[in-house]
C-alpha cells in the first residue's frame, strides 16, 4: 500500500494557462469583502412560498402522499389556541405582579 496521493488528471492541450497572480494582489480589502458578503447574503431570487410549494410538491410526489397523510402538517396553525394561551399567561403575569409588587 502506498500513501502517495493520486496523480492529477491530465489537462487538455488546448487549455489556456492562467497568468500567475502575485500574492499581494490576492488580498481582499474592505470593499471586496463587503461586496462578497452582500452577494452571499442577498435574499433568494425566488419567493419563499414558491420554494416551499415546490418542496411540498416534490415530497408528495416522491412519497406517494404518505408524507402528508397525517393532515396536521398541511393545516394552518390553531390561532384560537395561541390566543387563549397568551391571554392566560398575561393574566398570570399580571396577577403575580400585583401580588409581589409591594414586596419589592
Amino acid at each position: 500500500m502506498s500513501s502517495d496521493p493520486p496523480d492529477p488528471p491530465d489537462r487538455p492541450e488546448d487549455a489556456e494557462e492562467r497568468p500567475s497572480v502575485p500574492a499581494d494582489e490576492l488580498e481582499l480589502d474592505d470593499v471586496d469583502v463587503r461586496d462578497l458578503l452582500r452577494k452571499a447574503l442577498e435574499p433568494p431570487k425566488e419567493d419563499a412560498a414558491k420554494i416551499r410549494t415546490a418542496v411540498h410538491t416534490t415530497l408528495r410526489d416522491r412519497s406517494g402522499g404518505r408524507f402528508f397523510a397525517d393532515g396536521w402538517s398541511t393545516q394552518s396553525a390553531p390561532v384560537l389556541t395561541f390566543l387563549v394561551t397568551s391571554l392566560l399567561m398575561l393574566a398570570v403575569v399580571v396577577a403575580l405582579w400585583l401580588l409581589l409588587g409591594p414586596l419589592l
